[in-house]
């Protein structure tokens, strides 16, 4: 008994991981091939929450819509659900704006997380 249980939880395992790799995988193939994913946008930072503008699209996000705030050396990842994600790279903050986001974050009330190691692609 013990076995088999031992040999399904490596069949599992390696099956999440393989599916991690593989969601990874596509995500970044649906952004290199969507052209509306690659665009600049502009994004209004305040105390009710982020106003972003696209090309194509225009939204109003209130902090309470947000699960967590995750930061890495490049990004913040602030997540809506399980597979809709907001990414704001430090890169487009001036050094004194990432303070400031982070502590608007954390004043709302966002469960904040720091990353292991994230880094944008080229």
């Amino acid at each position: 008994y013990l076995r088999v249980f031992f040999g399904a939880a490596v069949v599992l395992g390696s099956l999440c991981v393989c599916s991690t790799f593989m969601m990874h995988h596509r995500l970044r193939n649906i952004h290199r091939n969507d052209r509306r994913f690659q665009g600049d946008f502009v994004a209004e930072i305040s105390d009710d929450g982020i106003h972003i503008v696209t090309a194509n699209a225009e939204s109003k996000l209130k902090w309470g819509l947000f699960l967590r705030a995750i930061e890495s050396d490049d990004l913040f990842v602030l997540p809506e659900a399980e597979w809709l994600l907001q990414i704001f790279p430090k890169r487009a903050f001036a050094a004194s704006d990432v303070a400031e986001f982070r502590s608007l974050i954390q004043k709302n009330g966002i469960p904040y997380a720091t990353a292991l190691k994230t880094t944008l692609p080229n």
